[in-house]
């Protein structure tokens, strides 16, 4: 098995548990089918006002919205979706892999301006046409298009904004972020997700795929009927958990499942404890961006104290020179301490003004995350920094 096919995961492992776990090497249509099919009558989606839809019954949606997406856009050209139904975008998302396009998942706020946005490629990624900005209901009446259509291992699948530009998430970055967090964290296999915010959102594009990819249900709503708390994960933005610290109160859902992920921008302990504090429960802290994905997280075992496990997905640990950020020559094992940081292989898209914005393949890219840290011969990266 080639390294396009592993992930390297680090961390407190037990013995079971092996560093090195294969990837399977399909495109994301093609694991969704799959999942879909085996998970057969299962809740998929949980939506607002207690409608329950399976994932056979998703599955025949996509199908047919994918039908529609081959009529109007060309095999691995971009789509771009807009709009603010969850669930339509889900499933918007889930046709276009199938039909092998990549899709540009809009903000709201950008969702005006999205008729005037152009991508045009260089060399490296294969030719696009300028993006179709889709709706549900433009793709139920588009018709069908008959053939094959594929999406290819190292394709780009999704493209994430950030700032004025966008990241993008590859079929193998994208399955590499599944498959690491399943294995370091097994309940995420066989638990619901509950998502709070918008699929373009890191944290939430990366949990929801988990949970569909692993035939489990995706939760809209919160309050659902169907939903069984202990039996779900969910996962909190640092603005959702900033406003529960600030009124000392959270939500009951987010007191009752089973794990509780909190994005953190850095890693404050005074902070955390007054989150956990008004749970009423530890949390699991969370570390990412929109081009790595999630990064870092806790190990449920060590959640009540300053060390962090990494399951690292599509990206890998990187001592850097706390005075200028650069990579360290010096592998970890000889350092006795090192600024943490993260390399992930990325597709950005940026805005070169008259130029529009266009792909631009960086490689690998170091995201600093600005704390000092010990790592020992186990993975357990320990802070040194007062936060």
């Amino acid at each position: 098995m080639g390294k396009v096919a592993q992930v390297l995961i680090a961390g407190y492992w037990p013995d079971r548990v092996p560093r090195r776990i294969g990837v399977p090497q399909k495109p994301l249509g093609e694991q969704y089918l799959a999942a879909a099919a085996k998970a057969g009558d299962a809740p998929a989606v949980l939506m607002a006002e207690g409608a329950t839809l399976s994932h056979a019954a998703l599955l025949a949606q996509v199908r047919a919205l994918a039908a529609g997406i081959a009529a109007l856009v060309e095999v691995r050209g971009t789509v771009a979706l807009a709009g603010q139904d969850r669930a339509g975008i889900l499933a918007l998302f889930l046709a276009a892999q199938v039909a092998g396009c990549r899709v540009a998942l809009l903000e709201h706020g950008l969702a005006g301006l999205s008729p005037d946005l152009t991508i045009t490629v260089d060399g490296t990624l294969p030719p696009s046409d300028a993006p179709r900005v889709l709706t549900l209901a433009q793709v139920m009446s588009a018709g069908s298009k008959s053939g094959e259509r594929r999406s290819r291992w190292r394709d780009v699948a999704a493209l994430l904004p950030e700032g004025d530009g966008w990241v993008g998430h590859g079929h193998v970055s994208t399955t590499a972020m599944v498959k690491a967090l399943t294995t370091f964290i097994p309940v995420l296999e066989s638990a619901d997700a509950v998502l709070t915010g918008p699929l373009h959102r890191w944290d939430n594009y990366a949990f929801a795929l988990t949970a569909i990819l692993s035939g489990r249900a995706l939760a809209l709503d919160a309050g659902h009927p169907g939903l069984a708390p202990r039996e779900a994960f969910g996962v909190l933005s640092r603005a959702q958990a900033d406003i529960i610290v600030r009124d000392g109160r959270a939500p009951g859902w987010a007191r009752r499942v089973r794990l509780l992920f909190v994005v953190l921008s850095d890693f404050e302990v005074r902070w955390r404890k007054r989150l956990e504090s008004a749970l009423g429960r530890a949390i699991l802290p969370l570390w990412g961006t929109q081009r790595t994905g999630p990064a870092i997280c806790a190990h449920p075992s060590w959640a009540p104290v300053d060390a962090h496990g990494l399951p690292l997905t599509n990206a890998m640990l990187v001592p850097l020179n706390p005075a200028n950020g650069a990579p360290s020559d010096v592998p970890w094992e000889m350092l006795s301490r090192a600024e943490l940081g993260i390399e992930a292989p990325s597709v950005q898209i940026r805005d070169d003004g008259s130029e529009g914005i266009v792909f631009d393949w960086n490689g690998n890219q170091v995201a600093r995350t600005g704390r000092l840290v010990a790592v020992d011969r186990l993975g357990m990266v320990r802070f040194m920094d007062a936060p």
